[in-house]
Parts: C-alpha cells; sequence; structure tokens
C-alpha cells in the first residue's frame, strides 16, 4: 500500500499535487476559523445579555436566518477560494499532528468572536442609551433593562443587533480570506 501513486514520472506532477493539497487545507482552515468564530460572537452576544439580564438580543427566526444565510453560504465561498501556490509552497510542511488551531488560529477564533459579539451588543443598547440620555435619566444595567422590556425598544433594538451581526459576519467573511 502507498501513500501516492504516480500514474506519470514527470516531478512537476508531484510538487503540483502538493500545491493543490495546501490550498485545500488553507480553505478548510480558513472555514472553520469562520464559522467557529462567527458562532463564538452569537453565543457570546446571546450569553452576555442573559448575564445581564436583558432580554433576547435575537429572536429564534433572526438566529436561523443567520446560521444559515451569513454562516454557510460564506463558508462555502471561503471553501473554494483561489490560493497563492507560491506562498503556500515556500512554508515549512505542516506537521500530521498539527492543530487546526495552530499558528494563530485560536487567536483568531476568540478575537473575532469576542469583536461581533462587542459590535452586536453595541448595536442592541444603542436605542435605550439613546432613549435614557435624552430624557435625561441615569444610563445604569436596570434602566437599560426596564428599557429594553418596552415592546417597541426590544423589536428595534433585536433588528439593529439582527443586521449589526450579520453584516460583521459577512466582513468577517471578507477578511478571512487574507488569513
Amino acid at each position: 500500500a502507498a501513500d501516492i501513486v504516480l500514474t506519470d514520472d514527470n516531478f512537476a506532477t508531484i510538487e503540483k499535487a502538493i500545491e493543490e493539497g495546501r490550498g485545500v487545507y488553507e480553505n478548510i482552515k480558513k472555514s472553520v476559523i469562520f464559522l467557529l468564530s462567527s458562532n463564538f460572537g452569537e453565543i457570546m452576544t446571546m450569553f452576555t445579555a442573559i448575564l445581564c439580564m436583558f432580554p433576547s438580543p435575537l429572536k429564534a427566526s433572526h438566529i436561523l436566518w443567520i446560521n444559515l444565510i451569513t454562516d454557510s453560504l460564506p463558508a462555502l465561498a471561503l471553501g473554494t477560494d483561489v490560493n497563492d501556490g507560491e506562498r503556500l509552497m515556500e512554508e515549512e510542511p505542516r506537521r500530521p499532528s498539527e492543530s487546526l488551531f495552530s499558528r494563530g488560529g485560536l487567536t483568531c477564533t476568540v478575537f473575532y468572536g469576542v469583536l461581533i459579539a462587542v459590535i452586536s451588543l453595541a448595536a442592541f443598547l444603542k436605542l435605550p442609551v439613546i432613549s435614557l440620555a435624552a430624557t435625561g435619566k441615569q444610563i445604569t444595567m436596570q434602566a437599560l433593562g426596564a428599557a429594553l422590556r418596552e415592546d417597541d425598544m426590544l423589536a428595534r433594538s433585536q433588528t439593529y443587533a439582527f443586521t449589526v451581526l450579520g453584516l460583521s459576519q459577512l466582513f468577517h467573511a471578507v477578511g478571512m480570506r487574507d488569513v
């Protein structure tokens, strides 16, 4: 049994196969890190809101839409991304035991997940903060929670959070092309 079978005697075929394999691995890594960081951002958004005793920043339909559209389609696009073959061939071969999160993958996942969560929560809290400031009330966690319990305010704030979360994931997908 062989790890590789050559059907011709051209060394360039081996080099091209290695380049293609490294490109496939890079695309898989980009897709997985994108999906994990995006979903981590969603989880952190919801978890932080729960910790602060705020209403949910996202409805179930929002989460479904984000997971079906702004997660899966960009991840598929990242999976077919064209790589710089020359740059990939200049790198040392990776060890078979090397983790997907090595070479900055874990840092990227956590950083972008937290960034997406912070931006989404800021969008969620924007209207209540503006409303409290306009009425001269002090901006506290309790005051924000009370403002978010008003149906109109909650619906508008959820719309902001949903829109910003979806767009931030799309921008994140574009940025992942260069990782």
